[in-house]
């Protein structure tokens, strides 16, 4: 249900791709894709993966003080979120107020959903998820029919039902923020102690957050600026059409980490089983991009329009980077479950300092090659992670 509900959450936003990319066009959509470039990198910044630290939380010590981890980083987000404030006042940028709006409320939304995920409440879960998802849309259809179309007038829609949204989730829905903090009294002394949680845990993924960050957003900022905004559109297309995959894949790695933990903590799943996995998952991870190239361009050209054709190339190329994600959930979440945050991060910080050298150089020259070193450095990922995984395990079997 859990996928489901993420699935079909992520899949409303693709739905309205098609839309975008006619009223926007080229240049527009790439101008969208700059703006939401700037959100993913405050939200590093803004969230210090509080979504993990809470699920990490509820599984070492239990839900009798989630409401106050959850309460402490929200504090944490709004204080960082403030400062953000005050320099887009004082530098005059409605760009960066707008999209560290947007980042902080996605922030507070994730931690809501990860509460309902870790106490299984399902129902709870789809309200916020579904609601979210189908009013963004049916909000960005309705004033773009009725005010002209722009790139900062979607990111205005997205805060403004994020903000919807987290009424919603704590106000309205059961599970929320209110229901845990009738639980906890809440002092100094006790949001110190949550706060150094929330910063021993997050603090250590910076920069793994930063190497996702460079793999997933950077390539858009040289891309913008060697190349032109069209490009940058059709660029951004051909990698938002890939996304698809990385929705199913995030939702699975979501839906199915509670059971993957869980499965680790009763040693029904040893890192041999982990092994045999791999191995089948590396196997079909070409089929997406062969399927998406058997695909008519005819096909692209209907649904995304006419100046979008060109994006069926990228897609595919990016879907062989983006499906090594799998086999990168599947390792990383092993030594997340152990603690060993510092390693993931070491593996994603080296990959990542690989992938900005190669978009650098490579994609320079070539934007087919600078889509292609998306797989290139998710490769070298994989292998660094796995190193970290078998050397952990055989420490565990000494």
């Amino acid at each position: 249900m859990y996928m489901l509900g993420e699935v079909f959450s992520k899949a409303i936003p693709f739905l309205l791709l098609p839309y975008l990319t006619r009223v926007l066009g080229p240049a527009g959509y790439g101008e969208l894709s700059l703006y939401q470039v700037i959100a993913a990198l405050l939200i590093v910044a803004l969230s210090l993966s509080q979504d993990g630290a809470i699920a990490r939380y509820y599984y070492a010590y239990g839900k009798r003080a989630i409401g106050l981890i959850n309460f402490t980083g929200v504090l944490y987000s709004s204080v960082i979120y403030l400062i953000i404030c005050v320099v887009s006042f004082v530098t005059a940028s409605e760009i960066l107020f707008v999209c560290a709006s947007v980042s902080y409320t996605q922030s507070i939304i994730s931690n809501q959903l990860t509460i309902r995920q870790m106490q299984r409440k399902v129902k709870e879960y789809l309200y916020i998820q579904v609601f979210n998802s189908l009013f963004s849309a049916f909000l960005t259809v309705l004033l773009f029919e009725i005010f002209n179309a722009s790139a900062l007038g979607r990111l205005y829609i997205v805060m403004l039902v994020n903000l919807l949204t987290i009424i919603l989730a704590v106000m309205v829905v059961a599970g929320g923020a209110s229901e845990s903090f009738r639980k906890v009294r809440i002092n100094r002394r006790k949001i110190k102690v949550s706060l150094l949680f929330i910063l021993s845990f997050g603090t250590p993924l910076i920069i793994h957050n930063l190497s996702l960050f460079s793999k997933g957003q950077l390539d858009r900022v040289f891309v913008y600026n060697l190349y032109s905004e069209e490009q940058l559109g059709l660029y951004s297309v051909g990698f938002q059409i890939a996304s698809i995959l990385a929705i199913i894949l995030m939702a699975a790695q979501k839906s199915l980490t509670p059971y993957y933990f869980e499965a680790l903590k009763k040693k029904s799943l040893e890192f041999c089983d982990i092994r045999k996995l791999l191995f089948y998952i590396i196997i079909v991870i070409p089929l997406p991009a062969i399927l998406a190239y058997m695909l008519p361009s005819s096909v692209y050209a209907y649904v995304f329009g006419d100046n979008f054709v060109e994006s069926k190339v990228y897609a595919c190329i990016f879907l062989l980077g983006i499906a090594m994600n799998a086999p990168y959930f599947l390792l990383a979440n092993y030594l997340f479950y152990h603690g060993k945050t510092v390693a993931v991060s070491i593996g994603t910080g080296v990959s990542s300092a690989l992938h900005i050298v190669l978009i650098a150089t490579l994609g320079s020259s070539n934007l087919k090659m600078m889509a292609f070193t998306l797989f290139i450095t998710n490769s070298f990922t994989i292998c660094l992670i796995y190193f970290f995984c078998r050397r952990y395990s055989q420490g565990l079997q000494k």
